[in-house]
C-alpha cells in the first residue's frame, strides 16, 4: 500500500495517495517503515496547501525519527510548512 501511495503522488494525485497511505500509517504502529510514510503523507499535504496535517505528521517524524534518513527532507519540507502556515494566519 505504501508504494500504491508513492504511484499516486508520482502521479499528482495527492488525495489518493492521502487515501492510500492512512491505513498504512496506522498499520505500522512505530515499526521503522513508518518514517518514509509520514514524509510521503507530509509532502501530499503540503501540495495540497495543507500546512497543518503536514507540521503534525513531520513532528512525530521527527520526533520518532530524529537521526533517521529523510531527516535532512523532513526538516526541509517542515520549514516550507512552517512559513506557508505563518502565511495563511
Amino acid at each position: 500500500r505504501y508504494y500504491l501511495a508513492l504511484t499516486r503522488q508520482l502521479q499528482g494525485n495527492h488525495p489518493a495517495a492521502l487515501e492510500a497511505i492512512a491505513p498504512v500509517i496506522e498499520d505500522l504502529g512505530n515499526a521503522p517503515e513508518l518514517a518514509d510514510a509520514l514524509v510521503l503523507q507530509a509532502d501530499s499535504w503540503l501540495q495540497l496547501g495543507q500546512p497543518e496535517p503536514a507540521i503534525g505528521a513531520l513532528e512525530r517524524y521527527l520526533t520518532q525519527f530524529p537521526r533517521g534518513r529523510q531527516t535532512p527532507r523532513a526538516l526541509s519540507l517542515s520549514a516550507v510548512a512552517q512559513a506557508r502556515s505563518a502565511n495563511a494566519a
